[in-house]
């Protein structure tokens, strides 16, 4: 009985003992599977991105703990609480940081996440700094109103072998009797309803100066104008004992004397003005005739975003009908600058009209007349001079780096807006299809006014529809008046004239006739300028039985009477007339305040 109950004992301690490895094995196996479950849960928390490769990984750190576990468990019985109990605190110290032991293949995982995050950390530094470029050329390029351009006119200085430039500056020359060269430039800035005019005057400037102070004036009739005109001569000062050579040379002068008391003067002065991003200039030559509307040039230099807009004549340059006008010379030389603009290539906008480089008064040799005639992806155009410069390119361009030192000739056509386009300024090109003229030599004033008189293109400058209005300066005089009998044919007669008849009866043809002259009977005159005087007390006298073809009389010139004056291939002066009159280009000019004598031949 006794050898039969510790039989049945130890049968019943190796079904216990059996029991409790299966429940210690099924109590393992619950753990390990709870482990993989907080294993995938924590490497999703982590990165949500990367949630089956970091489980992979754990799995495979769980199969290699659970070998070693059964194998610790087989051998030794007794240590079974213990070893559950390291094998828990293991299991929940890896439940809570999965990452602590990393195998090969999660660290090779992390090292990619990490150079893949660096990346997108490196491309968002990048978009950063071009949305900041971006903000930073939108910010350059801010649109400018027309109330925050100052117009800088320039006023001109001494005529090409021009007598009537001894004693006054080219803008200020008669226009059809009535004008000055100057209005017609004013007149467009006034139109445009700028912020500011301001006439730079520097040679033979006392005419020109009371003309431009007494016409455009705040007491005159261009009193009501929004825009102030103002004149600013130029002067030695203890920084400056040169007089400045060149348009920018005396823009340049007076910004550094702070002539310009506006906002766009304190931007180019005060370094990072963000006022000064939103002015601009528009340089415009007073030497010029047209009727250019600034407003459309300011639009086309806002659409564009450029920083410098030139004005150009629409027509594309040929050469061989360029060498028959006015502005090819004997020398085979433009008088004029000629622009090289990009054409539209296909449906690209973005570059058309881009200005590549501006040759200033070129020489017309053969090269260069194949490449104006046959370039595909550019055309020619002349340049008028006239353009709107951004504040902040001109404190780069005149200021902060000029290409040239002070004292030497420094000119915007020749030398700053090839250094913008070499700086990668944007300068665009604002095609102009109405009338343009340049007035620099005698010769081309001569017959712009004849042909005011004769109603060709320039008469356009002085119609008289209330849009096209011209304003000079007020005379008071009388009307012009005719005694007896008169032909008058193509011609402008002012106020204060009187014309008389005699036997025979005067003929006047294709000529302009100034203020308060007073011209004699049986008198001929064809293609003759006579400026006049605006005052009565210093009238102009043209004596009876004159004949004058192709002759130009000062202002205060007088003829006598039974003289003929014609102009012809002769160019010596007889001793008697010197200092009386002078020939330039076939034109007969009478100075300033000379009486030719009576019975006076020269033809």
């Amino acid at each position: 009985m006794k050898m039969e109950a510790i039989k049945n004992d130890r049968e019943q301690q190796q079904i216990d003992v059996s029991r409790t490895d299966a429940a210690r094995e099924s109590d393992t196996v619950n753990l390990e599977n709870a482990l993989e479950v907080m294993t995938m849960k924590n490497s999703y928390v982590v990165s949500p991105f990367r949630a089956q490769t970091n489980s992979t990984a754990e799995t495979i750190d769980v199969l290699s703990k659970r070998k070693k576990l059964s194998a610790e468990n087989h051998s030794s019985s007794s240590s079974f609480t213990t070893t559950a109990t390291t094998t828990t605190s293991t299991i929940a110290t890896t439940a809570t940081s999965p990452t602590k032991s990393p195998s090969r293949l999660s660290m090779s995982r992390t090292n990619e996440d990490r150079n893949r995050q660096q990346q997108q950390e490196q491309k968002q530094k990048q978009n950063k700094i071009q949305q900041q470029t971006l903000n930073t050329t939108t910010t350059t390029n801010t649109f400018v109103e027309k109330s925050n351009v100052t117009a800088i006119v320039l006023a001109g200085g001494i005529g090409e072998s021009n007598p009537l430039t001894r004693n006054r500056a080219i803008s200020a020359l008669n226009i059809a009797g009535s004008f000055r060269l100057i209005d017609f430039c004013i007149n467009s800035c006034l139109k445009a309803e700028l912020g500011k005019v301001f006439v730079l005057t520097q040679y033979n400037s006392r005419s020109l100066n009371n003309h431009v102070t007494m016409t455009f004036s705040k007491n005159s009739t261009m009193g009501k104008a929004t825009t102030e005109v103002c004149v600013l001569p130029m002067a030695v000062t203890p920084h400056r004992a040169e007089w400045p050579k060149g348009s920018a040379a005396a823009v340049r002068a007076h910004i550094e004397a702070e002539s310009f008391d506006v906002t766009i003067e304190r931007g180019v002065s005060g370094g990072n003005n963000q006022d000064a991003q939103k002015e601009a200039y528009l340089l415009c030559s007073g030497e010029q005739l047209h009727k250019v509307d600034f407003n459309e040039m300011l639009k086309k230099h806002n659409e564009s975003g450029a920083e410098i807009t030139m004005l150009v004549k629409s027509g594309r340059v040929k050469c061989a009908e360029l060498e028959k006008t006015d502005l090819h010379t004997q020398s085979n030389h433009l008088k004029v600058g000629l622009c090289e603009v990009t054409m539209k290539q296909g449906n690209n906008d973005s570059e058309k009209d881009l200005v590549k480089r501006l040759h200033e008064k070129p020489h017309f040799s053969n090269i260069f007349k194949e490449l104006v005639d046959n370039d595909a992806r550019h055309s020619y155009h002349v340049s008028t001079g006239n353009y709107i410069i951004s504040a902040q390119c001109m404190k780069e361009l005149l200021v902060l780096n000029p290409p040239r030192e002070r004292g030497e000739y420094f000119e915007f056509g020749e030398h700053v807006i090839n250094t913008a386009i070499e700086r990668g300024m944007k300068v665009v090109a604002h095609k102009y299809d109405g009338f343009w003229s340049p007035i620099r030599s005698f010769n081309e004033w001569f017959q712009q006014n004849l042909e005011m008189a004769r109603g060709g293109p320039s008469a356009d400058m002085i119609s008289y529809g209330a849009d096209q209005q011209i304003v000079s300066r007020s005379r008071y005089l009388p009307p012009a008046k005719f005694i007896g009998f008169a032909r008058v044919e193509k011609s402008l007669l002012l106020d204060g004239c009187v014309v008389r008849s005699g036997e025979h009866g005067s003929f006047i043809e294709s000529s302009i006739i100034g203020p308060t002259t007073q011209i004699g009977e049986n008198v001929r005159l064809k293609n003759t300028i006579i400026v006049g005087s605006p005052e009565v007390c210093a009238q102009t006298f043209v004596g009876n039985n004159t004949e004058l073809e192709n002759v130009c009389l000062d202002s205060g010139a007088s003829v006598g009477r039974d003289v003929v004056i014609k102009a012809s291939s002769r160019t010596d002066i007889p001793e008697e007339l010197k200092d009386m009159i002078e020939v330039v280009d076939g034109i007969v000019c009478v100075l300033k305040d000379v009486k030719i004598p009576d019975g006076t031949r020269f033809f």
